[in-house]
């Protein structure tokens, strides 16, 4: 449901402008057909605003003390010839730099292994870890970025076919390989981040992880597109917009335009990564391939739906740890939210020029504002930090870590 929530809200897809003709006046016959088959492929935001392209980095402009509006340009939507509309899918092991197994049969992918703190990662419903890969990229720079695969989702082992999704048995997934990974890298600290259906269970798994004597592990919390009373506003239509994508795909090639043209994602590179992972080899009994279709039936998941959501804002407001909401638009916020952020209980950052996923279409300023957390609000990124922290206070410390060198680089 993770990249349906944006749509519905929306009410309608984002239709792009075709090519002008002037871009295919001087192409030969072949390069005319390539081009007009193309020309939706790559969506150009025309109203964005203009950065340098070396070495800049994202300036927010504060609304007020609690809310930063990133106006940057993305550089994954900038005008992209012709030359590099490679539809072909990417591996894991471009972004990432291990993958292994928990013995359950999750699979848990590192960026950046032995760096400090650790952001864990919560895909949305019918995603995989790879929707975090190009943040991933950016990440490891300064910290460790490991996400996971949710049961049924991605390269999990773990019930392929109608996997159990209630909220609980997800929240017990999560304490499950919060302790694994704890264990594995026992001197970061973490902090939990959550896309769409992710981001409800992380905020929920970050209340059950501090009441179970685990505060000292959890030292903030990165809500991405979730918003309880949008979410649950927009159920009621979630049916008939699943059945409108497509059910079925010739090749990864197609499935990777489809998601570009519908504006579903908004970069490239990420779609090359994400959207393959997503689907399943359908093959005849002589192994030839008949199609591709969606791993996750979104449909079978709607007894969960509900779960997901309901009480996300409770969640999300009584941690007493650092939090963030990333939104794409602030107008998703609900009444409640509204009321808190302007008592200023927890930071609101709106990045432009972004849909639903927009760790996947901005995955350079997602970087830019995990640092930045970590920086504003003084978040210890190690145990040792932690007792620091607690023999000083806060006005006195300043955690460890890594620069952060944004770059722009076109995909």
């Amino acid at each position: 449901m993770s990249d349906l929530l944006k749509q519905t809200l929306k009410g309608q897809q984002k239709q792009k402008p075709p090519v002008p003709k002037k871009q295919m006046q001087n192409e030969d016959e072949d390069d005319e057909k390539e081009e007009e088959q193309d020309q939706f492929d790559v969506d150009f935001n025309k109203n964005s605003i203009p950065v340098k392209l070396q070495g800049s980095k994202p300036q927010p402009i504060k609304a007020d003390h609690n809310i930063t509006h990133s106006h940057h340009q993305n550089p994954q939507q900038t005008k992209v010839t012709k030359k590099i509309h490679d539809y072909s899918p990417q591996k894991w092991n471009e972004f990432y730099d291990e993958m292994i197994f928990h013995p359950n049969g999750t699979p848990i992918y590192i960026a950046g292994k032995n760096k400090a703190p650790i952001f864990l990662c919560l895909h949305g419903a019918g995603h995989s870890a790879m929707s975090f890969a190009n943040l991933a990229n950016e990440v490891k720079q300064y910290a460790t970025l490991i996400s996971f695969d949710f049961r049924g989702h991605g390269q999990s082992k773990i019930e392929l076919e109608n996997p159990n999704l209630s909220v609980q048995q997800l929240l017990d997934d999560v304490v499950e390989i919060f302790d694994y990974v704890t264990t594995q890298w026992p001197k970061q600290t973490v902090i939990l981040v959550g896309h769409s259906m992710g981001g409800a269970i992380a905020a929920k798994s970050a209340n059950l992880l501090i009441t179970s004597q685990k505060a000292d592990k959890v030292q903030g919390l990165i809500v991405i597109d979730v918003v309880e009373g949008s979410a649950i506003e927009a159920l009621p239509f979630m049916e008939q917009i699943v059945n409108n994508r497509p059910k079925h795909f010739k090749s990864y090639e197609q499935a990777i335009q489809w998601s570009l043209n519908t504006s579903t994602l908004m970069t490239l590179s990420s779609a090359r990564v994400s959207i393959p992972e997503q689907l399943k080899e359908v093959r005849d009994q002589n192994g030839n391939l008949i199609s591709l279709d969606w791993k996750v039936d979104l449909l079978k998941t709607a007894p969960y739906w509900m779960g997901w959501f309901e009480g996300l804002t409770n969640s999300f407001l009584q941690i007493r740890i650092p939090k963030i909401l990333m939104l794409a638009e602030k107008e998703r916020l609900d009444k409640d939210l509204t009321v808190a952020q302007m008592q200023g209980k927890f930071r609101l950052i709106v990045l432009q020029n972004t849909g639903h996923s927009i760790q996947e279409d901005d995955p350079k300023s997602t970087a830019y504002n995990f640092h930045d957390f970590i920086l504003k609000f003084r978040i210890p990124t190690t145990v040792e930090e932690v007792e620091k922290l607690k023999q000083i206070g806060i006005g006195k410390f300043h955690p460890t870590i890594g620069n952060y060198e944004y770059q722009q680089k076109y995909y």
